[in-house]
């Protein structure tokens, strides 16, 4: 079991806590929204002109010191000042299997799916489903985010 992560009414990620407990969750909800909302470290040459920061996550150097070159999260917030392309599109779906990729290579899930669209002027929005390597029943919904977990699938509609 993991720890239940939930966004609260700024929309803000937060960990509940109930009778002073962490609130726990047998979803892959949690990982799903850490493997795509955190930043993983860039590359020099796919940072935006205006940008120098490489960002990534401090302890993604212990890891990488342990042989593990990918990182955890995603690139998705190299698109944040991108056009409404269809080739931006392409680049959030391959950001986000990217950064799911894990769930797979670990057993946690059989496959991945990840769908992006531009449902109104200025927002990328994505479609992800992710089917369980072992199933458990929850459903977990979000304002920003609907998260639908049964047996074998893992479906969240949100806006990134």
């Amino acid at each position: 079991m993991d720890i239940l992560m939930a966004q609260n009414e700024q929309g803000l990620f937060d960990l509940p806590v109930q009778s002073g407990d962490l609130v726990g969750d047998n979803s892959l909800g949690t990982e799903i929204m850490v493997s795509l909302f955190t930043d993983v470290r860039a590359e020099k040459d796919e940072l935006p002109p205006e940008c120098r920061d490489l960002r990534g996550w401090w302890a993604d150097a212990l890891l990488s010191m342990q042989g593990d070159e990918q990182g955890t999260g995603s690139k998705l917030w190299l698109l944040r000042r991108q056009k409404q392309l269809e080739s931006v599109l392409v680049q959030a779906e391959t950001y986000a299997r990217s950064a799911l990729q894990w769930l797979i290579n670990e057993g946690l899930a059989s496959a991945v799916s990840v769908t992006a669209e531009n449902p109104v002027q200025g927002m990328l929005a994505l479609k992800v489903s992710v089917t369980r390597a072992s199933p458990s029943v929850v459903q977990r919904v979000t304002d920003a985010w609907m998260i639908n977990i049964t047996e074998t699938n893992v479906t969240m509609m949100g806006v990134v």
